[in-house]
């Protein structure tokens, strides 16, 4: 196990966001941190006194330009994420996170915040360990996202 001083433990507040065809997803590219060069669901850290769904609302609006119209069906996990830092350092990331259910208004592509660059929505087939957050799997796997029958078509 890493030194504790090479772990960081974060909690954050995640949108899992589908267009109306519920093929894809709406992904934020990741800039930096563990996930840096992958797909991430919007989201982030709450401020203080924010409620989850303050949060979740702040969070959509800054990397996606999106309003928030609804969210619910929240859960709950975590995962552990061994990652080299820009110093070429070693850290290990443990990272609980709550995900809802969501639904937005219209999103603006180009929108960069503070670590991410743009947003899109990318067919949920294509979503894999190599190119997603453990947080992008996790969610498809709970919302039971993915009908290959429908997602044939985006192949």
């Amino acid at each position: 196990m890493a030194d504790t001083k090479d772990v960081d433990y974060y909690h954050g507040v995640y949108g899992y966001i589908e267009d109306p065809t519920a093929n894809k997803l709406l992904v934020v590219r990741k800039t930096r941190g563990a996930y840096k060069g992958k797909f991430d669901l919007p989201g982030g850290a709450q401020e203080d006194k924010e409620t989850r769904e303050e949060t979740l609302r702040r969070e959509i609006r800054e990397e996606t330009g999106a309003d928030l119209i609804e969210g619910a069906d929240y859960f709950i996990s975590r995962s552990t994420t061994a990652w080299t830092d820009d110093e070429d350092q070693p850290r290990t990331l443990v990272h609980t996170y709550e995900i809802a259910r969501c639904v937005v208004g219209a999103t603006d592509s180009k929108i960069v915040s503070s670590d991410t660059d743009g947003c899109e929505y990318m067919a949920k087939i294509a979503m894999s360990e190599r190119n997603a957050s453990p947080l992008v799997l996790e969610a498809l796997a709970h919302f039971d996202a993915v009908d290959p029958d429908i997602a044939e078509k985006d192949r």
